[in-house]
């Protein structure tokens, strides 16, 4: 297939080399060239976008949330697939969306609750469904907190050393993916039926998370600030109201899209490794 990869960062640069070591054509939208130069009257979608996607079979988005650094939201890239002609279009979200479950399992039919920090996700999510067609493949995948590469986890580490990131009760999970399987995850979305599916690995204790970063880290004096009342006074604020959705218990299934394309996490059960690598970086907790 030739795919058309939105986005920037370290999921792009995972992706890429995993689509084409599969045998696919990508094609790198990027920024300089797609920007919005003027709406095309009968599509409303750049024409640049739209040029850019002539010829591909397939448009995977990796913004999740935040919008597309070549044209905007996922509603953009719709707009323009649909006028070039792209039969498939895959978007990553976030599992962040589904609602506190306590120790119940989640699947993609388990309620949601969408605040402001998840609602342009699920913007994204409904700009895909209005793709789809009986010719034409919308697929979401809900992804799981990615951590394993240096960027991410870092992102991470600084949240919960800042305290920044409420953390919950303590018996609570959280639903996580490592970066080694979000391209083959894509990989399989690009042959899946129409639909929302749950990615990641088997949800982790929120304490062991943090015990494990405690743990590699050597910061034990943080041990005591970290885990008691983590996720109180915080969510009080407005900020702490805002990142609500990240104290949320998730224990979220991935069976739905590992029945239906055989995908399965190589990184099953998350461990210490995970945090290795931006644990290692001098920039760790800059």
């Amino acid at each position: 297939m030739r795919v058309a990869l939105a986005g920037s960062g370290a999921l792009l640069d995972l992706c890429a080399p995993t689509l084409v070591t599969a045998g696919h054509e990508v094609v790198p939208l990027r920024p300089s060239g797609c920007r919005s130069q003027g709406r095309a009257p009968d599509s409303g979608a750049s024409p640049a976008l739209v040029a850019a996607l002539e010829g591909c079979d397939a448009l995977v988005n990796l913004s999740s949330g935040r919008g597309c650094d070549v044209d905007g939201r996922a509603r953009d890239l719709v707009t323009a697939a649909r006028g070039a002609g792209v039969r498939r279009f895959v978007q990553r979200s976030v599992s962040l969306m589904y609602a506190d479950q306590g120790p119940e399992w989640i699947t993609e039919r388990s309620p949601l609750c969408v605040t402001s920090l998840t609602e342009p996700a699920s913007m994204d999510e409904v700009a895909v469904q209005t793709f789809v067609s009986p010719c034409r493949d919308g697929i979401v995948l809900r992804m799981g907190l990615v951590l394993g590469d240096e960027a991410s986890t870092r992102s991470w580490l600084r949240a919960v050393g800042s305290r920044r990131n409420p953390g919950g009760h303590d018996d609570g999970f959280t639903h996580v993916l490592h970066s080694d399987d979000v391209a083959p995850a894509v990989h399989a979305a690009l042959s899946a039926p129409s639909g929302i599916y749950n990615v990641g690995a088997a949800p982790v204790r929120r304490t062991e998370l943090v015990e494990s970063w405690l743990s590699s880290s050597g910061r034990r004096a943080l041990r005591s600030r970290t885990r008691i009342g983590w996720g109180r006074g915080v969510a009080s604020g407005w900020r702490g109201r805002e990142l609500e959705p990240m104290t949320r218990s998730l224990r979220v299934s991935s069976s739905a899209f590992m029945g239906t394309t055989g995908w399965a996490p190589r990184r099953e059960v998350f461990d210490a490794s995970w945090l290795e690598a931006a644990l290692t970086s001098p920039l760790a907790l800059r």
